[in-house]
Order: C-alpha cells, then structure tokens, then sequence
C-alpha cells in the first residue's frame, strides 16, 4: 500500500487483535507406479478429486500428456503428432486438462515454437504445436490468431476458461531465434 501527502505527521493504524484458529491438516503422499514403460512421469496439477494431470515419456522417445485416476494412468492421446504434454497445472476440479501437443501439419516458417525450444516436448519436428483442452475422453485443438500457427495452453479454471499464448500473423522482426510471427496472450 503506497500514498502521499504534504502532512508531516504520521497517523498509525488503530490495533487490531485478530485471533486466528488454526485447523488441522493432513495429507498423504502417495507414489504413483504406474507409467508408460518408461521411468520418466511427471504430475503437473491436482484437483479436489484426486486427479493428476501431468506427462509421461515413452519408450519411443516421445512425451504423452497423462491423467492419473485412483493411480492408474491413461494416455490423452495427440492432436496427430507424436508428442503431447501437461507442462503447467493445467487441470480444474470439473476433470478438464490443458496442454500443448504436436500435430501431423508441417510449420511452413520452420519455427522454434514453445513445445520444443522449451523442451517440453522431448523430439525437435519441423511440426506445428497447438494447445489442446482435453474434456469427457476428447482431446479438442485451440485454433491460433488470424494468420498464426502455434497455440499453447498453460490454465484453465473452474468456469472451463482457458489461458496462454497464440501466434497471429505478424511477421515480427524483434523475434529471436527462428521465431518469425508474433505471439500474445490468449
């Protein structure tokens, strides 16, 4: 909290007594075994009812955005490509999951988009990423800006409002890297 004034005298807060009961809490850690074959999982976000949302990688060098229930774990499937994951805690308590994955659409810029350069997806593809929202067993793909190609999706909330970022088609020269459009929030 900031202000300002030409007073010079200083007038203090009146005290307050807050009194405070604390509640016990408990928590149980539990070691997911389940995995794709290999050893590599990672949980990203939990909700109220115990889901875990995160990536597993496989055996084939690809990454898979995973959902653990009662400790099993189910694949989301890709949105064509080989790889798809979790990287943020994308997860609402109503079981919808938020990620980023490949599709089978070659980029026609050869960009370093997000899923690679930031290595949240293990392979290098000269593949197009889309962020995906995955609801009653369906993986849907979030579409870019007018122009754009690349989307990924970092959050959703308990109204199914979803966050991240999206290219549009704004050749944008302060890029770096082999970054060549722009991208804005989403």
């Amino acid at each position: 909290v900031c202000g300002c004034g030409t007073e010079s005298e200083v007038t203090q807060p009146a005290e307050k007594k807050v009194h405070l009961q604390a509640t016990p809490s408990s928590y149980s850690v539990v070691k997911f075994t389940a995995s794709l074959g290999v050893t590599l999982s990672r949980g990203m976000a939990i909700n109220d009812q115990g889901l875990v949302a995160g990536w597993s990688n496989q055996a084939d060098g690809s990454r898979r955005a995973v959902l653990w229930r009662n400790g099993a774990i189910d694949a989301l499937s890709t949105l064509g490509g080989p790889s798809s994951t979790v990287p943020w805690p994308g997860l609402n308590e109503a079981g919808m999951v938020v990620g980023i994955s490949q599709t089978d659409e070659v980029d026609p810029l050869n960009e370093a988009w997000s899923c690679e350069l930031g290595q949240f997806l293990l392979e290098t593809t000269d593949l197009i990423c889309r962020g995906f929202v995955w609801m009653q067993n369906e993986m849907h793909e979030l579409p870019p800006f007018r122009g754009g190609h690349h989307t990924f999706a970092t959050d959703v909330n308990n109204q199914g409002q979803i966050v991240g970022w999206a290219e549009n088609g704004v050749h944008d020269g302060t890029c770096v890297d082999d970054q060549v459009l722009q991208f804005r929030a989403a």
